[in-house]
């Protein structure tokens, strides 16, 4: 994994989320915050595309996408040392990721928590 914060370059954060408009309002409260997002992408296939090619210091993963969940890019991106935290309209209680330490924002959820969520994975 590349560190943006020695490199100078801006932190690059992986957005995986099926529904076009919530997509695109992440997008633009990320982009808008200083970061660079690779993505949007709707589905597990492009996002371990991107994961392959691109630089990316941290992912927001929706949990689930139209039925399928997203647990392989975010094991992919534990084998890459890249931090991620997922979205999700489930309780988080009914999830097995606390014991992980993933963190997780239950839908709806504000512009600020998104952008904290950015920051915790950043480490900042």
């Amino acid at each position: 994994m590349n560190n943006a914060s020695t490199s100078g370059a801006r932190p690059t954060i992986l957005l995986l989320e099926d529904e076009m408009l919530p997509a695109l309002v992440a997008e633009g409260v990320i982009s808008d915050a200083g970061y660079d997002v690779v993505g949007p992408v709707p589905n597990v296939e492009q996002a371990l595309e991107l994961l392959r090619d691109s630089r990316v210091d941290a992912a927001i993963l929706d949990l689930n996408l139209h039925g399928s969940f997203s647990f392989d890019v975010g094991n992919r991106c534990d084998a890459l040392g890249i931090p991620w935290g997922v979205t999700t309209g489930y309780e988080p209680q009914t999830l097995d990721l606390a014991a992980r330490n993933i963190p997780i924002l239950v839908k709806p959820f504000t512009d600020e928590q998104l952008l904290e969520m950015v920051a915790r994975l950043l480490g900042r």
